[in-house]
């Protein structure tokens, strides 16, 4: 079977881009413009979290971004790579670069709203990944920071022993070390960790 281009990840995919409340379904758009799908879960869940706090409603919002899953082996076109428009050529770090600041600017508007609504020291925010990087892409793809397995041989503590077998090579996804699976994650809930605080005291 003859791959067919017009299946490949961006800017567009030929599935469409469904909107389910309650018992109703809607097709938002067909193909879906991935290029806009930050944008549109911004104006979703802004107006999600607005509603919930107006009528007093405690409310979870889970939002998965897309915009950092799939990369390619550079920073430069061609790529599968994507982000909205507004942050195009926003970085030295090429696609993958600009679609993070996008999701850097989403995170940082919901936590301005959070505090706007008077309810940020009383939610509960978490930011997670589900994996590292996929190092085969390079600088295309997310990185493993310090978490470079060199602690999986005697590299760390005796560099000229490594030879070209050392440290440990494989540490983005698909490996069980940290920087894959292991993954850094980010929580603030300040009035339920003080309460844990002072019932720990």
């Amino acid at each position: 079977m003859e791959h067919d281009e017009r299946s490949r990840l961006g800017p567009s995919l030929p599935l469409p881009l469904i909107r389910q409340t309650h018992n109703s379904s809607e097709i938002v758009e067909q193909p879906t413009d991935l290029r806009k799908l930050n944008s549109r879960l911004y104006t979703f869940a802004d107006k999600f979290i607005k509603n919930a706090t107006s009528h007093g409603i405690p409310f979870f919002a889970y939002v998965a971004f897309g915009h950092v899953h799939t990369a390619t082996p550079d920073i430069n076109p061609p790529s599968k790579q994507y982000s909205g428009c507004a942050f195009v050529n926003s970085t030295r770090r090429g696609y993958f670069g600009d679609a993070l600041a996008e999701v850097d600017w989403f995170a940082g508007k919901m936590y301005t709203q959070l505090q706007q609504e008077g309810i940020e020291k009383n939610t509960l925010v978490l930011f997670a990944s589900d994996n590292g990087p996929s190092l085969r892409w390079g600088l295309g793809a997310g990185s493993t920071g310090i978490f470079t397995g060199r602690l999986a041989s005697d590299c760390s503590t005796k560099p000229s022993a490594c030879g070209s077998n050392g440290p440990y090579w494989d540490t983005g996804k698909g490996s069980t070390w940290e920087g894959s699976c292991f993954a850094i994650m980010h929580l603030r809930y300040v009035i339920g960790i003080m309460s844990l605080m002072e019932l720990h005291h």
